[in-house]
């Protein structure tokens, strides 16, 4: 049973309300499917909005992820193995939600979106913070500091005025908050990084901005590969915007990490041209590689820096 209890908020110190047993509940609705959720779920709200309504908002987002959204991702996942790019075994392994230390935290303000608070997490007398997307500035990644480390959540609101968007707000979240996270040193360079482009990359000299945007990349293709999110770019992939840059991607990828799996992916799509559809085995291929380089990176989530280039040269699959 849920219950409404004072809670703070850790990234700005101000009070709330948070309902107890959130993830009990979600996983009541899930069954058997609930080992997928995320391992550390939390629900916030404004101390304005009422039990009932709080009530109603969990009933929906069990029900949506119970129904549609982890039989979609199992789904996927089983045609990862069917494609025969990796095993059920491999998968099992892949897709831990217990490995993140990254929390989610649904945050429901009466008037929707998200708080602006100050960032500066260069800055060792600013305490905490609130990176959002550059894309959706209702998602975004919480800090705070503690015990002379950094924390982080996935924090996931509304857009302003308007009801939760259930596959957006709660089902695109979800799989970041259980397999895919978003790395603090990625979000903190999002907008940056976005403008260097891979075609552009030295293997050798990667910059600072290029192994944040490596990693951003990665966390998206991963996520995309369990929902099949479809995106309008010359080469359907998310993060990337031309087929010079998404080949360009894989090579470094491939590069930096040759027992993953990306000289496959690489192989398929050499005199491609079109958009990669969601569900082709070219996708899935791209897909497997990069979880396996998310499994690496999900226990560096809360640094501020990327990895460097002898990191990603020590991965195995």
């Amino acid at each position: 049973m849920i219950t409404m209890v004072p809670a703070t908020l850790p990234w700005s110190g101000k009070s709330a309300l948070e309902a107890t047993c959130f993830r009990d509940e979600i996983a009541h609705h899930c069954g058997g499917n609930a080992c997928f959720l995320p391992a550390n779920m939390r629900f916030l709200t404004s101390p304005n909005v009422t039990k009932h309504h709080v009530e109603l908002l969990i009933e929906r987002i069990g029900l949506f992820l119970a129904d549609e959204e982890l039989p979609k991702w199992l789904l996927r996942r089983n045609q990862v193995v069917r494609f025969g790019f990796s095993t059920d075994t491999e998968m099992k392994r892949l897709l831990d939600p217990t490995r993140n230390p990254q929390s989610w935290i649904i945050y429901n303000l009466s008037q929707g979106g998200l708080p602006d608070i100050p960032n500066s997490p260069n800055d060792p007398i600013v305490q905490y913070g609130v990176i959002p997307c550059s894309a959706v500035r209702h998602h975004a990644v919480a800090w705070w500091r503690e015990v002379g480390s950094i924390r982080t959540a996935l924090l996931s609101g509304r857009a302003p005025g308007m009801p939760f968007d259930l596959d957006s707000d709660v089902g695109h979240e979800a799989v970041h908050a259980a397999f895919s996270p978003v790395p603090f040193f990625s979000q903190t360079m999002e907008e940056r990084s976005r403008a260097v482009p891979f075609c552009e990359a030295v293997i050798g000299a990667l910059t600072y901005e290029q192994r944040a945007r490596i990693a951003y990349t990665l966390c998206e293709i991963g996520l995309a590969t369990l929902r099949g999110e479809p995106r309008p770019t010359p080469a359907g992939l998310i993060n990337i915007e031309e087929w010079g840059d998404a080949r360009a991607f894989l090579r470094i990828a491939h590069d930096l990490m040759p027992e993953l799996g990306f000289d496959k992916a690489l192989e398929m799509i050499r005199d491609r041209s079109m958009p990669i559809g969601t569900d082709e085995p070219a996708f899935f291929a791209i897909g497997v590689a990069t979880l396996r380089a998310m499994w690496h990176l999900v226990p560096r989530v809360n640094e501020c820096i990327p990895p460097d280039e002898r990191w990603y040269r020590g991965l195995c699959a």
